[in-house]
């Protein structure tokens, strides 16, 4: 198992934990709710992680990156939708927004316009590169929530 490979496992676990204990602790409340959801989209992004860390044909490690996306495309959507909750905002329209966009954002990843193909990189694992032309606005809207 390599770096990669384990460091997409402590992630899903260590996220899976945290979603489950979260839950558990109050799952009639929105706020643990929302969170509950973060925690699963990060943990299926470490899923993703490590299963693309030890697969040798591109064509499975691309479907893995494809699987790996939706989680990652997930996290800005509920992260953005927490903190809306936590901070007690009234406008909604971000988090609408941030739906839009993560919805937007799935449909793409199932087409060459988010992930275009996969490389082999450090002689190790297949990496999602060159990405598509919507990438770029997907890490934007990353990056910005």
């Amino acid at each position: 198992m390599n770096l990669f490979a384990l460091s997409g496992l402590l992630t899903a676990v260590t996220s899976s934990g945290l979603a489950i204990f979260v839950l558990v602790y109050n799952p009639k409340n929105w706020l643990n709710r929302i969170w509950f959801l973060f925690a699963v989209a990060v943990a299926w992004w470490g899923v993703g992680v490590y299963q693309i860390a030890w697969i040798r044909n591109p064509e499975a490690a691309f479907f893995w990156w494809r699987i790996a996306h939706i989680g990652v495309i997930l996290i800005p959507v509920f992260f953005i939708h927490f903190m809306h909750l936590f901070l007690d905002i009234r406008n909604r329209k971000p988090v609408y927004l941030a739906y839009v966009l993560g919805i937007v954002f799935l449909i793409a990843d199932t087409t060459p316009l988010f992930i275009s193909s996969v490389r082999l990189v450090f002689d190790s694992f297949y990496y999602d590169s060159p990405p598509g032309i919507l990438y770029t606005p997907f890490v934007v809207f990353f990056f910005a929530s």
